[in-house]
């Protein structure tokens, strides 16, 4: 629960500066239009006056007034919010009534429900659940409500605990799914709604999460929400953790993780990050994944990164596992791992290393020696100090482990025969690090034992 809370807290500093900035991108990006036909607004007396003509309850222009809105609203929300009064959000809610207005006015409120400026009324719950049991043949009305819904759950646990009061989950689950975006919209929801602990209402989710159209619908993007929803409520849901253990949810995770979608990808990382921190679940099929997704070249580097996160949480917190991770390092290779990686992927596969050598230090010698000196050196030469510092470190780590098996006179005779040495020297580590010069010493005295015998 203190990681939870420490995620939200982290969440809602996230969004508070993004609010920050789109109030000044919005400012900035309305002064280069204001000369254009959209509008010709000059400052907030301008806007209000705007504003209210838009708002005009004639019928006639009723129509046009909310297309412009709604054009409004598409990039100019805060300012917007900040000259609407309570009569103007009464007007617009009135729309709200009539067929030939609900999706213009929803719309406009999909944009205001990104903002903090925005306040809903009391009853938006009753409202929107109201649209969802009521709609036509056009589900475009479901989508905007649930894109609302879904907007202000994110806001924090209140708003959860009212759209749970309006039978919110009862409503989603007994609507059709007219499309998969309606489906996904509403696992999207339901994933919001688990990352507050609420064991009144995790049967329902879990009964409708479970059902062969979503474990069958062979869609990413659903998937990846299924995912998301059980990443959030097993920190705190033992029937999830035991579904995640009985059912195929690790398959459909390494389906979306080997996506080549950046989203999904990063989705199912975190449910890893997640699932090796709790004792009960012991299933991490997943290491064999990871070691394909690193292999590739064709991903953000922080993919990369978080991948290699997750691997030091599988060293820190599953050691049994140690010994699978890094046979499945070695069937990969080093050299294929990290080749064609940016300088900040590999010194974060570095931080990995030093977690081996911390927690299971006898595994490493399931990687290949020469590679692995290989990787070691390429580090060091980069005279980064940090990393300097850290590759040095591990190779003491290594020589350190006193074994006369062949693995480490391989390692040693790489030691020897690289110009080390000579770039530890030169480092001014010597001067600013206590204990360099006698690591330097140390590993020298190894080599030349290496040599002699």
């Amino acid at each position: 629960m203190q990681n939870l809370s420490l995620q939200i807290r982290q969440n809602q500093r996230i969004k508070k500066s993004q609010e920050e900035n789109q109030i000044a991108e919005d400012e900035e990006y309305f002064a280069q239009l204001s000369h254009k036909s959209i509008v010709n607004i000059e400052n907030d007396h301008i806007i209000f006056d705007s504003i209210n003509e838009l708002l005009s309850e004639d019928n006639d222009t009723r129509y046009q007034s909310l297309l412009s809105l709604m054009e409004l609203s598409n990039h100019f929300s805060n300012m917007i919010l900040r000259s609407f009064t309570r009569d103007h959000f009464s007007i617009l809610y009135q729309y709200l009534q009539f067929d030939e207005t609900r999706s213009f006015v929803l719309t406009i409120l999909v944009n205001f429900s990104k903002k903090s400026l925005y306040t809903p009324p009391d009853n938006i719950f009753q409202i929107l659940t109201s649209i969802l049991q009521n709609f036509c043949d056009d589900d475009s009305d479901v989508d905007f409500s649930l894109v609302i819904i879904g907007n202000l759950i994110n806001r924090g646990k209140d708003y959860a605990l009212k759209a749970i009061q309006f039978h919110l989950i009862e409503i989603l689950s007994k609507i059709p799914n007219l499309s998969h975006r309606i489906l996904k919209l509403k696992i999207w929801i339901f994933s919001l709604i688990f990352l507050y602990e609420n064991f009144e209402i995790e049967d329902q989710i879990l009964s409708f999460l479970m059902t062969d159209e979503i474990l069958n619908s062979n869609k990413i993007s659903i998937y990846r929400e299924l995912i998301n929803c059980f990443n959030n409520s097993i920190k705190w849901s033992q029937k999830s953790i035991n579904i995640v253990k009985s059912s195929n949810i690790f398959e459909l995770s390494i389906q979306i993780l080997l996506s080549c979608k950046e989203k999904a990808i990063s989705s199912s990382l975190s449910f890893y990050s997640t699932c090796v921190r709790i004792p009960l679940i012991e299933n991490i099929c997943f290491i064999p994944s990871l070691f394909i997704l690193l292999s590739k070249n064709e991903e953000e580097d922080f993919i990369y990164e978080d991948c290699i996160d997750v691997l030091i949480d599988v060293i820190e917190y599953k050691q049994s596992f140690s010994h699978i991770l890094l046979i499945s390092l070695n069937e990969v290779g080093l050299n294929s791992l990290l080749s064609m990686k940016s300088f900040s992927v590999k010194t974060k596969f570095l931080s990995l290393i030093e977690k081996i050598m911390q927690n299971c230090p006898t595994k490493i010698y399931l990687v290949n020696p020469n590679e692995l000196f290989c990787f070691l050196f390429e580090m060091i030469e980069s005279s980064q100090e940090k990393t300097l510092l850290l590759a040095a470190q591990i190779i003491c780590l290594i020589v350190g482990l006193n074994s006369d098996c062949e693995w480490s006179r391989s390692f040693l005779m790489n030691l020897s025969s690289h110009d080390v040495f000579s770039i530890l020297d030169q480092s001014s580590l010597i001067e600013t690090h206590q204990g360099f010069s006698e690591m330097i010493e140390m590993l020298a005295s190894c080599v030349q034992n290496t040599e002699t015998s």
